[in-house]
Order: structure tokens, then C-alpha cells, then sequence
């Protein structure tokens, strides 16, 4: 147990090292990292000491990675929000035009 939270342990200062560039997909990878320690810790069921303190450690970093987290998560809603009032849009101007009608220049 104590070498999945050294690696988990290790993944997280690594990746708050580089937080600033992290991709969702690295974090991604880490929650689902963290995740699986989660599961096998509540498999152990008896965890020690030096343990525990490897688990505060590693909270530690928590709200620095939910941070980015969000950040990412607004800059996604952002872009989807553009996305769909592009579409609005673009259907407003096809509406508005009748593909059957005929446009008939007077000349005076």
C-alpha cells in the first residue's frame, strides 16, 4: 500500500509542478490514479501512520488541482456557449431568407 501512495504521491507534486500547462487529460489521468489508490485503501482497511501522513500531504494539493480544474471546466463552457450561439445565429440568418423567393431590380 505504501508504494501506491508514494506514486500517487509523487504523480501529484509533478503535476501541480506543472499546473499551469496541465491538459485534462493529465488530470484526468490522476483522478482516475487517485481513485484506484481510494479503492485499495478501503480495501486495507487499517492504515498507519506514516501512511495518514502521506494522505494529508497529498490533500494538500487538492484545492491548487481543483482549481485548474474549474478553469478549464469555464473555459470549456465558454467555448461550447460560442459554439451554440454561433449555431443560433447561423439558423436565425437561414431562417430569414426563403430559398424560393426572387429578388426583381427595377431599373428607373
Amino acid at each position: 500500500m505504501r508504494t501506491n501512495l508514494d506514486q500517487l504521491l509523487m504523480a501529484t507534486l509533478r503535476l501541480v509542478e506543472q499546473i499551469e500547462t496541465a491538459e485534462t487529460e493529465e488530470l484526468v489521468g490522476h483522478v482516475e490514479l487517485r481513485d484506484s489508490v481510494i479503492d485499495q485503501l478501503r480495501q486495507a482497511k487499517v492504515i498507519n501512520d506514516e501512511e495518514k501522513q502521506i494522505i494529508i500531504c497529498i490533500q494538500k494539493y487538492d484545492e491548487i488541482i481543483i482549481s485548474r480544474m474549474k478553469l478549464l471546466m469555464d473555459e470549456a463552457a465558454l467555448g461550447l456557449s460560442k459554439l451554440g450561439n454561433s449555431r443560433i445565429q447561423k439558423q436565425i440568418y437561414e431562417k430569414a431568407y426563403a430559398s424560393e423567393s426572387y429578388f426583381i431590380d427595377y431599373k428607373e
